[in-house]
């Protein structure tokens, strides 16, 4: 039988051949300082570990050990469906499997992503959708909630702190002259925004 066993939450995975994998486990417990666990065994003989081996090569660690990654844990899945289940986040909406050290490294840093102002795809088009219709109606939050949405948006994609205010200010004023119509106004105050970092979109005419 070929077993995958890993080191803690995600760590290295061991790709072996057992006839008593359980058995196998509580040898190798027993010489481990860090906490191991049983991922799944499947149908195979030690043609088959060699094989898994040689697939997996390029994110061999040492002996029968692999490094965490999302083609080790995908195979698995598709060996032992329902082996692992891919988590979302109910901050964030980030899914990732928590096994990948990778992923859960992506994980942690959308996190830290969000401390300094970035705020998930979802409620950023909610701010804005909600934005739009208020602003349509000349309602100055509605705006607001369109400029907060993009500031969220390049916070997220690694924007440089900046003085807010101006930020601010000059999102406003695109907005101003996108919803009455001034073209030539809001194609000045755009370039101006992009020279200075931003990302926000163009548009033409405000829409949900």
């Amino acid at each position: 039988m070929i077993y995958f066993i890993q080191e803690g939450d995600n760590g290295p995975v061991k790709i072996g051949f057992s006839n008593d994998p359980g058995r196998r486990l509580q040898q190798l417990k027993t010489g481990s300082s860090k906490p191991l666990k049983l991922l799944a065994v499947i149908e195979g003989d030690a043609n088959k570990e060699k094989e898994l081996h040689a697939s997996f090569q390029e994110f061999h660690i040492s002996g029968e050990w692999f490094k965490p990654v999302t083609e080790i844990f995908l195979y698995i899945s598709s060996m032992a469906p329902g082996t692992f289940k891919i988590v979302e986040c109910p901050v964030c909406e980030m899914q990732y499997l928590p096994n990948v050290a990778e992923d859960v490294q992506a994980h942690t840093e959308r996190h830290a992503l969000i401390l300094k102002g970035a705020l998930p795809y979802s409620v950023r088009e909610l701010m804005k959708e909600y934005g739009w219709v208020q602003a349509r109606d000349g309602v100055h939050r509605g705006k607001l909630a369109i400029a907060f949405a993009w500031w969220a948006r390049d916070r997220e994609v690694g924007l440089p702190d900046a003085d807010f205010e101006d930020y601010m200010l000059h999102q406003l004023e695109y907005l101003d002259a996108t919803l009455s119509g001034d073209h030539k106004k809001a194609d000045k105050v755009y370039a101006a925004i992009k020279k200075n970092g931003a990302s926000t979109g163009k548009v033409s005419f405000p829409k949900h």
